[in-house]
């Protein structure tokens, strides 16, 4: 009766390890980008977010407190979204060929407390968007720049 007990047990572990993995793959960021048109889309997530604000920086100049320069941001969002688009991102000064990066924070989820911050570094280049996270930022610019 107990070896009964002990195999129910242990299956019922499995189980609830097996579902929790299936949640956790769920929630996972996508953290991509596209141009359509004249504007930017940011896909954040497959399952819809609480973002609290985003903003885009640029990678190659930082202003005379040695931060990188904002170049447009969006504060007090406070919606529950899977994707941001940034309309007329060329009236924004985005600039093709030039790197920027891209930061947003939302509500902590499995393992994160409080607020989250989470950035990527992208450019527009040829009418799409390049990003990578695997990279020194100094050979991201590098490959914004090169004429392909």
């Amino acid at each position: 009766m107990n070896k009964i007990r002990m195999l129910i047990f242990l299956i019922l572990i499995v189980v609830l390890i097996f579902f929790s993995w299936i949640k956790f793959n769920q929630d996972k960021f996508l953290l991509s980008a596209s141009v359509d048109g004249d504007n930017l889309i940011f896909n954040l997530s497959k399952n819809k977010i609480h973002v609290f604000g985003y903003e885009i920086n640029n990678l190659e100049e930082m202003d005379e407190s040695g931060v990188y320069k904002n170049i447009y941001e969006f504060r007090d969002l406070n919606k529950e979204i899977k994707k941001i688009k940034v309309v007329n991102y060329k009236e924004k000064n985005i600039l093709p060929n030039h790197a920027y990066y891209f930061s947003f924070s939302h509500a902590g989820g499995k393992g994160e407390s409080g607020v989250v911050l989470k950035y990527f570094n992208f450019c527009v280049k040829n009418q799409s968007i390049i990003s990578k996270v695997d990279v020194s930022d100094r050979d991201f610019i590098d490959e914004c720049h090169k004429e392909n």
